[in-house]
């Protein structure tokens, strides 16, 4: 997880490079391979190779395995996961608001095609519902629609007529500005990405998304992706990924499927 060759038993995960998102990727390893439902708090309490296994060998075999999540056929009307029903009843609460925006901006030296940063934007949004996905209700009830004829649009806005530190200062007052800009969960779409042109060889790449359809971790898997989508693009080829056993909407059924009855009263209690 920490993609360092050499780790001693005793070394602390926190001071060589973990963090929570991290330590949530190891506890799932540990669940998936180890099959053992190892807390969270253990690894921060412990935070070492040495530490772990004395609570993974404490747990052996008493552990509830959560069962694995399969692709099922999906009601007419998807639910939303827990996570989501938490972010939408705060849109009720709060609408029109930004505090659950997840904002990017990257600056990108060298010729760069925006033709196929778009192609590649729009391939990985295809592969994942969820970024195509907003959230519709009735009665109070939410739940997940996912755009089939969705497109994605790559704005472009050339600066290159700003001249000397203005437009640097036009460049930011644009970040501020998208970063700041609401999004309608009941429309979508939830993703919006801009270009600013600086120079032949000088742009300004801006992703915004709603936490409803992502997170810290999902976003690492989207920038590797769409360096591959880029790159295959820029030379003239498809991207070649493997496909995807299972979207969000089914972990949002498989969730809601499983948290109920007795495990969802022990969720409740604690």
């Amino acid at each position: 997880v920490l993609r360092i060759e050499k780790i001693g038993i005793y070394d602390n995960f926190f001071e060589i490079g973990g963090h929570s998102l991290l330590a949530t990727q190891v506890i799932s390893r540990i669940r998936k391979d180890l099959e053992v439902e190892l807390p969270l708090k253990t690894l921060f309490s412990a935070p070492t190779i040495a530490g772990i296994s004395e609570g993974v060998e404490r747990l052996k075999g008493t552990a509830v395995l959560i069962p694995a999540i399969i692709a099922e056929i999906r009601p007419k009307r998807i639910p939303l996961s827990f996570a989501q029903q938490r972010l939408w009843f705060l849109d009720q609460l709060l609408p029109n608001q930004s505090l659950y925006n997840i904002p990017m901006a990257l600056r990108l030296k060298g010729q760069l095609d925006i033709d196929a940063l778009e192609k590649a934007l729009d391939y990985i949004i295809q592969r994942h519902e969820i970024l195509r996905t907003h959230i519709e209700s009735e009665e109070g009830e939410a739940y997940q629609v996912i755009n089939l004829d969705f497109r994605f649009i790559l704005e472009r806005v050339d600066l290159r007529s700003v001249v000397g530190k203005a437009r640097n200062e036009e460049a930011s007052r644009l970040i501020r500005a998208e970063a700041s800009r609401p999004f309608e969960l009941g429309k979508g779409p939830l993703i919006r990405g801009k270009i600013l042109i600086l120079g032949s060889e000088e742009n300004i790449f801006i992703l915004n998304m709603h936490h409803i359809i992502s997170d810290g971790w999902s976003f690492d898997i989207f920038l590797k992706e769409l360096r591959g989508a880029y790159n295959a693009y820029r030379r003239g080829d498809s991207p070649i990924d493997l496909p995807l056993m299972i979207q969000y909407a089914d972990f949002a059924i498989w969730q809601r499927n499983w948290l109920q009855g007795e495990i969802l009263e022990k969720q409740l209690e604690y």
